[in-house]
């Protein structure tokens, strides 16, 4: 049935069709917008469409060129939201809510009542991409298949035609109606309600308000490191042209490039003679006179060759693997289109196998040009009018449940111990320090739970640190842990001079025994082989099967758990994780060894990690609740990301001591009970927190600190 489209043209057909929201109960809606940048106060919504019954749908518009309501477009609008954005009795619908949440936002309005997100219960019922409505239309109502087709992309949305711009919206909103009606249903039958309505719709809520707000930068201190990553990008790439192979094989690259460019031409030479032209000469002395140029080093802006490219794959590849006078190393994989990779860990694996010094030093280039180009350079055009960047946490943005992150992508901000100087650009408000609190192990504590491993438990009860006591387990001195642990503290305080000293030969064993424990910690978790840890930890595959087959002596619990799982996986194709979510991996039946084998890999890993991101997400739940509400922790209190298993807020000093203990109550234990049925047995989730200026000096909390001279002790 095609969509019926009313356009509102006056104050009482927008009062006419919020009668009709309350009447139905429902208002499923969609902005169309000049940009996305909700946040930005030159762009404004063109329109917003509304269906409250399936089959048809009603446009307001707004900011666009041709409305009627375009000098009070916000009056308009804030008359709708009043008496249906924020009537709790109103079910408010969209694909993406966040997006709209976060224009509500804009214009002051904060939606009421039971929100759904049409996408989410999409990515509920299946977690695999796309989400995206059109591709849903497509497979759902193929009698609407390609309907944004009749926008055209090439205009810029506030130059759009009114009328194919309205009914484009419209059909956004009645389709995503129809999607409600088909898909809360099925929720419901299959068990996923809870984990939609109580924790996927919740982090709607969060996460729009805490992208609204964004992260405050320093602008002047990232101007500044703008200057210094110019210069330590200069100088990598000076030393890496400088390279005594690199230097070698270009000039013996240049003489092969003059005598094919020359060769090449000879060829043509030969071919007009043979040819018979009758103006063979002027066309033979036109070739030889580009000769004598090519000798002379005058070339064309084709044929020129303008020194070696490092992000150039076929340069690289030649230099590395192919080339006769390259490096001639062996390559590790190929890349889709045949070629030899050179991606980073590529490099990684076979820069061992390089004298040169070359891909050490390229690694270093590689990482200063990533480093500046993604978190440097590239974020100073991100910065709002009030030096915020707004980045997008993508609720739906993996498979297993975990967040991800874009513009900019905070998961992959440098840790401290890397790039200390590229945290610090983040700070709080004037009045605000930064608190930061960490998910201590939280994979491993629910590997713990899931495995019901005795003695990891047994490690987590005892506020073990896991990656030491591994190191312990496997060396049959877990007794001795206390001892371990001062001295590896010990040797993490010493230069690496210090450690070369053989008197130190103790304390450099047990902090290799620590880092190849936390590197096979992890490895288990991902499904890692032989291959690619001995890869990781630099020992051969028989090796890297005996570190493993020592790790599951130590951790017999998880071996069996694994076992448990892989088994279900076989049967069932799907795997669950504690919070509901469900992981359905059909390729267990997979006749193919390596899509069966990702399978059973998957079957290991996505509970474990979407349980371990669903906790923290939880917490924040929980904790904007808590804020809310303002009677347990300060109304002003603002959550400013969330990373991988770490949560950062905005707090004035004089709360920190009283909030604190509070936070670490409700993340250490949420009330997953009460919403979703389930609690922990074996183990706590446990958070540690951290206090600072900026993100780049974190330190840990300590109850004694007098907080409220920080503050003064900057301005000073």
């Amino acid at each position: 049935m095609p969509s019926k489209l009313k356009i509102c043209k006056s104050k009482a057909d927008v009062r006419e069709l919020i009668a009709h929201c309350k009447t139905t109960g429902m208002c499923s809606h969609d902005f169309e917008t000049t940009s996305l940048q909700y946040y930005n106060p030159n762009e404004y919504p063109l329109c917003m469409g509304v269906s409250f019954q399936p089959g048809s749908a009603w446009i307001i518009p707004l900011g666009h060129k041709d409305s009627p309501f375009q000098k009070n477009w916000r009056k308009i609008l804030r008359l709708f939201a009043k008496q249906v954005i924020e009537d709790f009795n109103i079910v408010k619908i969209a694909w993406n809510f966040k997006f709209e949440y976060k224009w509500w936002l804009s214009i002051d309005i904060m939606p009421k009542g039971r929100l759904f997100d049409a996408m989410l219960a999409k990515y509920c019922l299946d977690e695999e991409p796309p989400h995206g409505l059109k591709e849903h239309v497509t497979q759902f109502y193929p009698e609407f298949a390609g309907y944004e087709d009749k926008i055209d992309k090439k205009v810029a949305w506030a130059d759009k035609d009114a009328d194919k711009l309205y009914e484009y919206c419209g059909l956004d909103t009645d389709l995503t109606l129809r999607s409600f009606i088909y898909m809360e249903p099925r929720l419901i039958k299959g068990g996923f309600y809870n984990l939609f309505r109580n924790l996927l719709m919740m982090a709607v809520r969060v996460f729009g308000e805490s992208e609204y707000r964004g992260i405050r930068i320093d602008r002047p201190y990232l101007e500044e490191i703008m200057g210094i990553y110019k210069t330590k990008i200069a100088d990598s790439d000076t030393t890496l042209r400088s390279n005594r192979r690199l230097l070698k094989y270009e000039r013996k690259y240049k003489k092969h490039h003059l005598r094919n460019l020359i060769e090449k031409v000879e060829l043509e030479i030969e071919e007009i003679e043979e040819d018979d032209n009758p103006n063979a000469a002027t066309l033979i002395a036109n070739r030889n006179k580009k000769i004598q140029n090519y000798l002379a080093g005058t070339f064309s802006n084709k044929d020129r060759y303008d020194g070696f490219n490092f992000n150039s794959p076929k340069q690289m590849g030649e230099f590395l693997y192919s080339s006769s006078f390259g490096l001639k190393l062996k390559p590790l994989k190929q890349t889709k289109s045949g070629g030899n990779s050179t991606d980073e860990e590529s490099i990684e694996a076979i820069k061992t196998h390089d004298r040169s010094g070359f891909m050490d030093q390229l690694l270093i280039h590689r990482g200063l040009v990533k480093l500046d180009s993604t978190y440097i350079s590239g974020i100073h055009p991100l910065l709002d009018y009030v030096d915020r960047v707004h980045a997008n946490f993508k609720i739906h943005g993996t498979v297993t449940g975990r967040l991800s992150c874009g513009d900019p992508n905070l998961q992959n901000i440098p840790r401290d111990t890397t790039s200390s100087d590229i945290k610090k650009m983040f700070i709080p408000p004037p009045g605000y320090l930064l608190l930061e609190v960490d998910y201590s192990q939280a994979e491993l504590r629910v590997v713990a739970e899931l495995a019901q491993d005795k003695v990891m438990i047994d490690i987590f009860k005892r506020n073990y640190n896991i990656h030491v006591a591994t190191a312990c387990k496997v060396n049959d001195a877990l007794e001795r842990y206390d001892e371990i642990k001062a001295i590896i503290k010990k040797g993490d305080a010493m230069s690496g001079d210090e450690l070369k000293d053989p008197k130190n030969k103790e304390i450099l064993f047990w902090l290799k025994q620590k880092k190849r424990a936390k590197t096979i910690n992890f490895g288990i978790l991902y499904g890692q082989g032989a291959k690619k840890l001995s890869i990781e930890l630099e020992c051969t595959e028989a090796e890297a099967e005996q570190i493993i087959e020592d790790w599951f002596k130590a951790y017999p619990g998880v071996r069996r758990w694994i076992k448990r799982q892989q088994r279900f996986c076989l049967k069932n194709e799907y795997v669950t994780n504690m919070f509901g979510r469900k992981r359905r991996l059909y390729n267990a039946s997979s006749p193919k060894p390596y899509e069966k084998f990702e399978a059973l890999r998957q079957a290991i890993n996505t509970p474990i990690q979407g349980t371990s991101s669903d906790f923290a997400v939880f917490s924040t739940v929980i904790l904007r609740e808590e804020i809310t509400r303002g009677k347990l922790l300060p109304p002003d209190m603002q959550m400013c990301y969330e990373v991988h298993d770490s949560i950062g807020f905005y707090i004035r000093p004089a709360d920190i001591h009283r909030v604190i203990p509070i936070v670490k109550k409700i993340c250490d234990n949420p009330l997953t009970q009460r919403y979703f049925g389930f609690k922990l047995k074996y183990v706590e989730m446990k958070v540690s927190a951290e206090v600072g200026l900026n993100w780049g000096s974190l330190n840990e909390y300590n109850p004694k600190e007098d907080y409220t001279t920080w503050l003064i002790k900057k301005a000073a």
